[in-house]
């Protein structure tokens, strides 16, 4: 099965260092494929037409070759879908050579990337092809050829338009898109799928089975379970979890897109690698403190101050999935709602257990500041801090409340203009939302400098 890791996210893409680090947590879980498409790579995606100079091929060239010491499939993608004309020679002509370049160095697996692209065909493709579907498959199936003509062991996988349930109108089996790939993709290319959304919270057995008989292949899952570029405040440190284990035997792989911040990604990876290996036996709370433990030793490399691996794992339970919270973050949801709603003065068991966990939380990040490793601090410590200002302000309102109560919070430390503060901010501001999704004006909505709500 593949199983590996897809660098395939919008933002600042992971450097040859970096990399180097995840192929070697890859071959230390068994993991098999690596897939370069970082969206903000220019040459991979808006850039598309332009072949590699000297300098980048010989960069993608020592990448696989990095991959291939470590037992790993180097799999390059393109993503041509934003501006390509589809019944244009020319266009058709430079995404070959772009291919064929990168198979000089050596490459044998290929992406063909049409995610998160326009959906109206330009007038001169209206006018040959009846959809995107036709267009996106006869361009695929061209290419493939194109690739076998130079390398008959060549492979190519290939991103629909629509990759989830909900573009697909929540019903796969009734996407005409869907159909058409189906019956006229060849039946070789591999063709990716995230789930019912594009952040799946869980991935089952039968809706899988359902979308193979639609598309006429098992398909490839592309998992965006940890990635956080839709959110840059996030972090998901939690283990790899909701996936049926039937997936191992229904799909053709999976390949997890995770954080942006490289050096998060340690948990993911390493737990994705444990389900992996064994899906039916997978405890994702046992690989979880197993991962959290391994973590420990990157923490800890050259550092003065040693950071335990209980507190690793209690400070990425704060950092957990998207769709759930960790037990130590839910731990302190549940503290704050109880002291919050509670009559004044709070219990002294909550007090004391806030203190305790802003003590602690202090105390992590003091340490963080001391890390040899400097990207992995970089990566942790905006969120670490946001959430111990966020405790603190918290902590400052309910010691106020039970020693006045009577007139005004303020809190020095976090002035209006400055916690939460901005433009961004003020704009969250306007819309309350519900558990269930809905919204509602905010009528206590605030821009600094401004004159106030309407």
């Amino acid at each position: 099965m593949i199983a590996g890791v897809v660098e395939g996210f919008y933002g600042r893409p992971w450097n040859a260092r970096q990399r180097h680090q995840l192929f070697g947590w890859m071959k230390e879980g068994g993991l098999n494929t690596y897939l370069y498409a970082p969206k903000d790579d220019r040459k991979h995606r808006s850039r598309w037409r332009e072949e590699y100079d000297t300098g980048q091929e010989a960069e993608l060239g020592a990448l696989l070759r990095d991959c291939q010491r470590h037992q790993i499939d180097f799999v390059y993608a393109i993503a041509p879908g934003l501006d390509i004309r589809f019944t244009s020679d020319s266009d058709r002509t430079a995404l070959e050579s772009k291919l064929v370049q990168i198979a000089r160095l050596g490459v044998r697996r290929f992406a063909l990337l049409f995610d998160d692209i326009p959906a109206v065909l330009h007038p001169e493709d209206q006018a040959r092809f009846p959809s995107h579907a036709h267009a996106q498959s006869e361009t695929a199936n061209r290419l493939r050829e194109a690739l076998q003509r130079i390398c008959s062991d060549s492979s190519l996988w290939f991103c629909p338009t629509e990759y989830c349930g909900r573009m697909a109108g929540n019903r796969p089996a009734d996407s005409p898109y869907l159909r058409v790939l189906g019956e006229r993709l060849h039946p070789e290319i591999a063709i990716f799928w995230t789930g019912r959304e594009i952040i799946a919270e869980t991935l089952g057995g039968p809706e899988i089975e359902e979308l193979a008989q639609v598309l006429r292949r098992k398909p490839l899952i592309w998992d965006n379970l940890w990635a956080n570029d839709y959110d840059v405040r996030r972090v998901h440190l939690g283990p790899f979890t909701g996936r049926d284990a039937s997936l191992a035997h229904r799909c053709s792989g999976i390949v997890i897109n995770p954080n942006c911040e490289f050096e998060a990604n340690f948990m993911p990876i390493m737990t994705f690698a444990r389900w992996c290996a064994n899906p039916s036996s997978y405890q994702p709370d046992e690989a979880f403190t197993e991962a959290a433990t391994a973590w420990t030793r990157l923490f800890n490399a050259g550092s003065r101050h040693e950071i335990s691996a209980e507190d690793v794992s209690w400070l990425a339970e704060h950092f957990y999935l998207p769709y759930q919270p960790g037990p130590a973050g839910r731990e302190l949801w549940q503290s704050i709602e109880q002291a919050l709603h509670a009559p004044s003065p709070v219990n002294p068991a909550t007090r004391s257990k806030l203190e305790r966990t802003l003590q602690r939380l202090t105390e992590i990040q003091q340490k963080l500041g001391e890390l040899e490793n400097r990207d992995l601090l970089l990566a942790l410590y905006r969120p670490v801090w946001d959430l111990k200002e966020c405790l603190l302000f918290l902590t400052q309102y309910l010691a106020w409340r039970d020693a006045d109560g009577q007139s005004t919070f303020t809190s020095a430390d976090h002035a209006p203009e400055l916690l939460r503060g901005g433009l961004i901010a003020a704009l969250q501001s306007c819309l309350n939302r519900g558990p269930d999704g809905s919204v509602a004006v905010n009528p206590a909505r605030f821009f600094p400098g401004t004159a106030g709500t309407a």
